[in-house]
């Protein structure tokens, strides 16, 4: 049986920029605003590129992490446990941005994350060990894969 190509679709327009104008302090997180995934064409998944720009006034340790999770809504009301104060579990987790020991800006970029059906909102933990500067930004770059 031939297997169908995958076709990746370019880039839809960019969905949002998760821009908080404060700092965002070790062992915390931020919790983004609802988005929904609704497909553009039958038979097309969506996916996403995440791209985390941030800096420090003190240098993280090498190796460190800021986490992404998703928070699904399939009824559209309700999400799931996880937000400021709190992880969520950890099957909603999508992937950790690594730093450097620097304090200069950064960019990281996490490729093909399949974005689910309904609302849903991302939740941004920091586990650097420092606070991120105010300024910092995770642009959510959306395609398509058509087969």
């Amino acid at each position: 049986m031939a297997q169908t190509p995958t076709t990746w679709q370019p880039y839809l327009t960019k969905l949002t920029q998760v821009a908080p104008a404060a700092t965002l302090a070790n062992g915390a997180g931020f919790l983004s605003a609802a988005y929904g995934s609704d497909t553009p064409n039958p038979g097309q998944s969506i996916w996403a590129d995440l791209i985390l720009i941030t800096a420090y006034s003190v240098a993280p340790t090498a190796g460190s992490s800021i986490s992404v999770y998703v928070l699904p809504s399939p009824d559209g009301t309700n999400y799931p446990y996880g937000g400021t104060a709190q992880i969520p579990d950890s099957n909603l987790w999508i992937q950790d941005f690594h730093v450097l020991a620097q304090t200069a800006s950064q960019t990281d970029v996490i490729r093909r994350v399949e974005l689910p059906p309904g609302l849903w909102k991302f939740l941004i933990w920091n586990a650097t060990g420092q606070t991120m500067s105010s300024g910092w930004t995770m642009d959510i770059r959306p395609y398509s894969v058509a087969t």
